[in-house]
């Protein structure tokens, strides 16, 4: 049987300190996790909710800029086999090939699934695409991709073409 572990994170600091330890050990990491670009510094004075405007400059004040995690899953593990995922809302195939090559550039995704929320609630599915590129073919432009609907589809291309690549 299937053994399923689930390891809970609090926060991106805890979520990159349990990645650190498990990516070296995977021949296959799947991030589909939506991780946040921003967070806040820890508040340590008490705001009143009289005052919405104190409330709002303190988060000003305490915005901090994330790190982002999928970079650093190749630099932990370079011969890891590395799914990506990049979610939009109202953009075009075209924008989110673009996305998708950005992706793969900077993180070294061997496939990259993108979809977007306007197309899903057209199609009242999880629509997406997932592109991937020969590694002999530097063209990235040229990337190759399918068409998926619904989980189930994009779980099976994931294990279709991760088997191909092993």
């Amino acid at each position: 049987g299937t053994m399923v572990h689930t390891i809970e994170v609090t926060d991106v600091e805890s979520l990159k300190s349990v990645m650190e330890n498990l990516v070296p050990n995977m021949d296959i990491v799947i991030h589909s996790m939506a991780v946040s670009d921003f967070g806040f510094e820890p508040c340590n004075v008490k705001l009143k909710s009289s005052d919405p405007e104190a409330f709002i400059e303190s988060l000003r004040k305490r915005i901090k800029k994330n790190p982002k995690i999928l970079p650093l899953i190749k630099k932990w593990n370079p011969k890891c086999i590395l799914v990506g995922f990049k979610f939009e809302v109202g953009s075009s195939q075209e924008d989110r090939k673009k996305l998708a090559v950005s992706q793969i550039e900077t993180s070294g995704c061997d496939f990259v699934i993108t979809n977007d929320k306007k197309e899903m609630q057209e199609k009242a599915t999880h629509a997406a695409r997932m592109y991937f590129f020969d590694k002999k073919d530097c063209d990235f432009m040229d990337l190759k991709f399918v068409e998926l609907e619904g989980k189930k589809d994009i779980a099976k291309a994931i294990f279709k073409y991760v088997n191909k690549t092993k």
